[in-house]
């Protein structure tokens, strides 16, 4: 943020915030573009268990969490749990959740663990159970159904523990193709992970061990896609966990030795698999969802490395990890599954953290803060000010670790602090004011060492300090406001010292402080704020002495404070921020009064208050 310059002034191109917490930004991955905020749904919201497998949102806008007890439905407000219950032949059939689809006529396909496929009809709030029947060549393969898929003829693909399953809902019989060791074309391995159907009606299967299938319906068979360790174009790992078409058609194979990217005219695939060295890869390499948002974020779900979206135009991973000291932190790093709803809530079932999300929409804020046994991290987290550069550095004035300046191409930080035994460091650790003068010296004010001038070609600091024996110097070592007027004078407001001017020349300051005897003074020692407007007047905002309008030539100070008797004074002498509109009023930020607006010519003042909005 830059203040406009106007014209016969300059503006100084700080910002002045008293913020005790920068939520802004930091991590240790340079390539970390966003943090997301995550909130949670767990056990003390009403979720029936903290292990979730699967989430989806119905037509009606429900949401449904599977989970190892029980199906929850969610309205936004509260959860409903179903439950199998033996005295209800219509109840769940089994109470471990593995996957849900809703159909395109509104029912809820729900796969089990152990207790086979489950259809419930949201109307009469029935379940109907499709279970293996050894007797019956019709009936569902095997009762552990891990996925459901429907394609674009209605009929649901159920992958299970013992093979791949068709299922006509009209005649409720199933189809069923498995492994078989004497046929080259048949399924590849009985264990079936994920299913999905692509844009050109393809059925592609992911296999505990068997690798990637693509069903072809002409010829009733299965092509193979294996892992080939002296092919690195093929499968890093036969065990593939989960499949995702993007809106490019590419195919995303998630396995657990990496992500692969199915290029299907040519059947090569390109691996992505994480790189200890390299902080923009993969998180971990065992995946378990994949998902495509509509605003065309890939996000990758794994087994221990949390959450990761995707860059697919630079290759780089994005990691979302839980941190046990960040409450918006996703909760857990074991991650089952990924959903968009309607409005663009993202919603990440976990293995153990219940039930995360995020708006995909909302402006998220990245946070820099210190890592312990990080050198390049911010050196504090409490920051007083911020300035930005002609050359894009930032500069950061920290509570006790001295200054930083944060270089954003590359996320590397130098750290500036006073050290005792070199005269031309920083003259203290607490930097509570940032401002660059035309010259392109850095000024810094600071909570006990005076100020500092920094030698950006040098490196080194000069410092200006208060001496009782030296009338000329600096009046307070506690700065709290600095400003080069359009003249090039540079002012410094104290705690305590009221107002100083710099002469460059002798290199020695003049001070303007309170004088009882004097009300041309200045109406308090404590300098907040200084700004010049476009008419070249001086404005002094005082921390109990409200606005003094300074008349530099005569060296006379008019003060404007609260009269309880006047409704147009001001409304608090508390003044911390001063800006100027394209009007020329004046606004003025309080501390308790709100806000006030000045009227030059009148030298009058509206206040805005909570009461007014």
């Amino acid at each position: 943020m830059r203040h406009v310059q106007r014209p016969g002034s300059r503006q100084l191109r700080f910002i002045l915030l008293v913020c005790l917490f920068l939520v802004v930004s930091n991590s240790k991955s340079p390539a970390q573009a966003s943090h997301i905020t995550f909130s949670e749904i767990s056990i003390e919201e009403g979720l029936s268990q903290s292990i979730v497998s699967c989430v989806i949102q119905d037509s009606t806008g429900f949401m449904w969490f599977g989970t190892e007890d029980g199906l929850n439905r969610y309205d936004g407000y509260r959860i409903t749990v179903l439950r199998h219950d033996p005295r209800e032949a219509n109840s769940l059939g089994y109470n471990e959740i593995l996957s849900i689809l809703e159909d395109r006529s509104g029912i809820l396909w729900i796969g089990t663990f152990h207790g086979g496929l489950d259809r419930y009809d949201p109307v009469a709030k029935r379940f109907t159970h499709y279970r293996n029947d050894p007797n019956d060549p019709n009936s569902i393969s095997h009762n552990i159904v891990r996925t459901i898929c429907e394609d674009g003829a209605g009929m649901l693909w159920i992958g299970t523990d013992g093979g791949l399953n068709r299922l006509d809902p009209e005649t409720g019989k199933f189809t069923r193709y498995r492994h078989d060791p004497n046929l080259p074309a048949s399924l590849s391995n009985d264990t079936v992970l994920t299913i999905v159907e692509d844009g050109s009606r393809a059925i592609w299967i992911g296999t505990d061990g068997g690798g990637l299938e693509r069903y072809d319906p002409q010829q009733d068979a299965f092509i193979h896609y294996r892992a080939d360790n002296d092919d690195s174009r093929s499968l890093a790992h036969d065990t593939v966990r989960s499949l995702c078409e993007d809106r490019d058609g590419v195919l995303w194979v998630g396995t657990d030795s990496g992500l692969a990217r199915l290029d299907k005219e040519r059947s090569v695939l390109t691996r992505y698999v994480n790189d200890p060295d390299d902080p923009h890869s993969l998180s971990d390499d065992q995946i378990y969802a994949i998902y495509e948002s509509r605003s065309g974020v890939l996000w990758i779900g794994t087994d221990g490395g949390g959450l990761n979206g995707f860059d697919r135009a630079s290759g780089e991973f994005i990691r979302y990890i839980n941190d046990p000291n960040d409450d918006t932190s996703i909760t857990y790093n074991q991650i089952r599954a990924i959903y968009e709803d309607r409005s663009g809530v993202m919603w990440i079932g976990t293995y153990g953290g219940g039930v995360n999300k995020f708006d995909s929409k909302q402006k998220q804020f990245l946070l820099f803060k210190p890592i312990v046994n990080e050198p390049n991290s911010l050196s504090h987290d409490i920051i007083w000010a911020i300035y930005e550069d002609d050359a894009g550095y930032l500069w950061i004035g920290t509570h006790g670790g001295g200054l930083d300046r944060l270089d954003r191409r590359t996320m590397q930080y130098v750290h500036y602090r006073h050290d005792s035994a070199d005269p031309s460091s920083l003259s203290h650790d607490i930097v509570r004011v940032i401002c660059e003068d035309r010259s392109g010296v850095i000024w810094l004010g600071t909570n006990g060492g005076g100020i500092c001038s920094f030698d950006r070609s040098t490196e080194k600091f000069t410092t200006y300090r208060h001496d009782p024996g030296d009338p000329g110097s600096l009046s307070h070592d506690q700065i709290r406001s600095i400003y080069e007027d359009h003249s090039g004078i540079i002012w410094i407001g104290t705690n305590g010292g009221g107002l100083n001017r710099f002469d460059r020349e002798s290199q020695s300051f003049k001070h303007y402080g309170t004088d009882p005897n004097d009300p041309h003074s200045l109406s308090n020692d404590f300098v907040r704020v200084i700004y010049e407007d476009s008419r070249g007047i001086f404005w002094i905002g005082t921390q109990g002495g409200g606005l003094n309008r300074f008349d530099r030539e005569k060296e006379t100070f008019t003060s404007f404070q609260i009269d309880t008797d006047d409704p147009n004074s001001i409304s608090n002498n508390f003044i911390f921020s001063i800006h100027e509109d394209t009007s020329g009023a004046l606004w003025l930020g309080t501390w308790g009064g709100g806000l006030n607006r000045f009227a030059v010519e009148q030298e009058t003042f509206s206040c805005y208050t909570t009461k007014d909005g």
